[in-house]
């Protein structure tokens, strides 16, 4: 029975090339799309969830109004001295990280409340080119740059 239904099919795509070639590329598309909008969304979902403490993060979020007091802007970059002000307010520790180099650490370890820093990336890739002692010994003299000065 699936063997005539197939022919069947095959037969009429023959017969209409362009037809089949439109309804064929379509499904396709639609497949691919929905494919894409879930791996989306299970990334949304599991943004931050490799953290042990993964219940205990917060994000800041920051709105601007408009003169009718509407919200018309919101943006989650905010300023490290605001999320460092807002962590000491509610008693939080404060783990910096993302993005931190030799020539910004400094400024980020002028911030008194700030705990941790994870800086293990930009190491290593630095290392590469001049040794991991070295690139450990200029991360904290340039951390203790900032802390002193």
């Amino acid at each position: 029975m699936f063997k005539n239904y197939f022919k069947i099919a095959i037969r009429n795509m023959m017969r209409n090339k362009t037809f089949s070639f439109i309804n064929i590329l379509g499904l396709g598309l639609g497949i691919a799309c929905s494919l894409f909008i879930y791996l989306w969304m299970q990334d949304e979902r599991s943004y931050d969830n490799f953290h042990a403490n993964s219940n205990r993060l917060y994000q800041v979020i920051v709105s601007d109004k408009d003169k009718t007091g509407a919200i018309s802007n919101s943006n989650d970059n905010t300023p490290g001295l605001l999320a460092a002000a807002l962590a000491k307010q509610y008693g939080l520790l404060v783990a910096a990280g993302h993005g931190l180099t030799y020539r910004n650490v400094s400024a980020v370890a002028a911030i008194a409340e700030v705990t941790e820093f994870n800086i293990g990336h930009h190491i290593i890739a630095r290392s590469i080119f001049i040794g991991l002692e070295r690139a450990v010994t200029e991360m904290r003299e340039a951390i203790e740059a900032g802390v002193d000065g």
